[in-house]
């Protein structure tokens, strides 16, 4: 890209970057939950007039429904995320508006800091995802005359076997249903085994050069009618 911007203009993807951290990279902007509500706040689709009592905008409410929906998809399960608003002491410090989520062991809505490390990832890149959706709507911000991209690094983390299985074809459904192209770099099984995917391997050579190969589906299949599944391979490779 560095090497093109001389000669003609590039069009930068936004991207949903689903790591360690989850955030939103629109150019150089970096967007996380905290920053979504600083923005819901500055357009005034939260806190109007500072009225603590107000119904939640009904805009936001569909961002919320839009999110939760997102959630299921990819995992199957229910989240019910909700924004709390907060009293005037909480808001003065910085703590709210905030978002909360349904517990499973308590059924109580608690801080995302208190679900698991993996309940609490997929719930910021649903709310994050919706909210990208929502730009267009909720401030005429069309986004997606460019490029979306989700990007994930190891989705599988802290998923049990049927889970992972459950993630993959979520992760499918998202991207087909919502058209937007996702790239995941996974070791897990569930994910590399699906037919459903497009499969690539990465690998480096001897000189420190890198390249991608795509595993073509055909081969998955023969492999896998043969009891050998294409994660086997992981087997030979460092």
């Amino acid at each position: 890209l560095g090497s093109l911007e001389g000669e003609a203009p590039v069009s930068r993807p936004t991207v949903l970057w689903v790591g360690s951290e989850v955030e939103l990279v629109r150019g150089s902007e970096r967007t996380g939950v905290a920053e979504v509500f600083t923005e819901m706040v500055d357009h005034h689709f939260l806190l109007e007039d500072f009225d603590l009592n107000k119904p939640l905008d009904e805009n936001v409410v569909q961002l919320l429904v839009m999110a939760n929906a997102i959630y299921e998809e990819i995992l199957g399960k229910r989240i019910g995320l909700e924004i709390e608003i907060g009293g005037p002491s909480e808001i003065h410090r910085g703590t709210h508006p905030r978002l909360m989520a349904l517990d499973s062991a308590t059924s109580n809505l608690v801080p995302l800091d208190r679900l698991s490390s993996t309940e609490s990832r997929w719930a910021k890149a649903a709310f994050l995802f919706a909210w990208l959706r929502s730009l267009r709507l909720l401030i005429h911000l069309d986004l997606f005359a460019s490029t979306c991209v989700i990007l994930i690094d190891e989705p599988e983390l802290g998923l049990a076997w049927g889970m992972q299985r459950q993630l993959s074809s979520g992760l499918v459904a998202l991207s087909k249903s919502q058209r937007v192209p996702m790239i995941v770099a996974t070791h897990s099984a569930a994910l590399l085994d699906d037919l459903a995917v497009r499969t690539f391997r990465c690998s480096r050579s001897d000189t420190g050069g890198v390249g991608v190969d795509e595993v073509l589906p055909t081969d998955r299949d023969a492999l896998r009618k043969l009891g050998v599944p294409i994660s086997e391979e992981l087997h030979l490779y460092k």
